[in-house]
């Protein structure tokens, strides 16, 4: 973006050696990598509404914060097929790092 670095009570003159464009910064948001540990079967169901949630909050150092769940899919795992049931779930903070309000 650029800004007006215009000095009028010079009569509108300004520095070439002032920047007037800058770079804008994208949206920054901080994902994580969860894992689950190992649960029994019968949570499998706990686990994939959890994927399909439309809202979802972490406990994260000491705050309640909103993310949203970006794991695109959901297989069950079951103790024959898989032996232990451990699941990895990526999220993303629902909040940019920087405010652009």
């Amino acid at each position: 973006f650029n800004i007006n670095t215009a000095n009028y009570q010079d009569g509108g003159a300004y520095s070439i050696h002032q920047a007037q464009s800058f770079k804008q910064i994208g949206a920054s948001k901080k994902t994580l990598k969860l894992n689950s540990g190992f649960y029994p079967e019968a949570s499998n169901v706990t686990f994939q509404e959890l994927i399909q949630a439309k809202n979802v909050w972490i406990e994260y150092n000491s705050q309640t914060l909103p993310v949203n769940i970006t794991s695109q899919s959901f297989v069950s795992k079951t103790h024959l097929r898989d032996n232990a049931i451990n699941y990895t779930i990526d999220i993303e903070f629902a909040f940019n790092r920087i405010n652009n309000v």
